[in-house]
């Protein structure tokens, strides 16, 4: 994604993550939406990858924390809260799209911390 396409994708998700957060897992989650923030890591400098994600110790608790997500993205699309942007995102729909697809698909492994982001520059 582009750095405004990755700022928009944060900005119409937060919400939608926020206002269905109920269990610890969710609130970790948005802790590492939070992360996200260009303005103090630096345009494209944010990121996370679903693997780093330790979605949960059980298959049914992996289970919960993709459904969580899933029903997030789902929310996020129906512009949820988007009026309180103060802009108009033009093209984060495919990007939600896009990212309710991959994680459709994505199997969760017990895996490392869920708040561990990493650097993502272009040039390694």
């Amino acid at each position: 994604m582009t750095n405004g396409g990755t700022e928009a994708f944060i900005d119409v998700l937060m919400p939608a993550v926020t206002d269905l957060a109920d269990a610890m897992w969710d609130f970790r989650f948005a802790a590492l939406l939070t992360l996200q923030d260009q303005q103090v890591k630096g345009r494209g400098a944010v990121g996370f990858d679903l693997h780093d994600i330790a979605w949960g110790a059980t298959a049914r608790e992996r289970a919960r924390s993709k459904d969580f997500v899933l029903r997030a993205t789902t929310l996020a699309l129906s512009r949820h809260r988007w009026n309180e942007l103060g802009y108009t995102p033009s093209s984060v729909h495919g990007h939600l799209r896009q990212f309710e697809a991959m994680v459709e698909s994505f199997a969760p492994a017990h895996g490392p911390d869920l708040a561990t982001p990493r650097c993502r520059h272009e040039h390694h």
